[in-house]
């Protein structure tokens, strides 16, 4: 795959096939939190360092319980409030999950 530099897009999109799909995000670094469901069901949420944080992450109202996929399947991702610059969003971050 072509690098993509801060500055030349254009030389990184024609470096690509030309039917090649692209999906763009913005670069998130908060608190990495992986959530993993079994048979559609919640199972477990664990940090990057492996520390299980399920009962805090059940208490974010916009996770479901269940999802419509029966099999293992694990969800990765950023823990980050809204509207906060982002040393302050990673503090909020970590101090809602190493809250007892």
């Amino acid at each position: 795959m072509p690098k993509l530099a801060k500055e030349n897009y254009k030389e990184f999109l024609a470096g690509l096939l030309t039917k090649t799909r692209l999906s763009i995000q913005p670069k998130i670094d908060d608190c990495a939190i992986a959530i993993r469901y079994i048979n559609g069901n919640f199972n477990k949420a664990i940090t990057k360092k492996g520390f299980d944080v399920s009962s805090k992450i059940k208490q974010i109202k916009n996770l479901p319980d269940c999802i419509p996929i029966k099999r293992d399947f694990q969800i990765r991702g950023e823990l980050y409030p809204t509207n906060q610059v982002a040393g302050i969003s990673k503090r909020i971050a970590r101090k809602y999950l190493n809250y007892k």
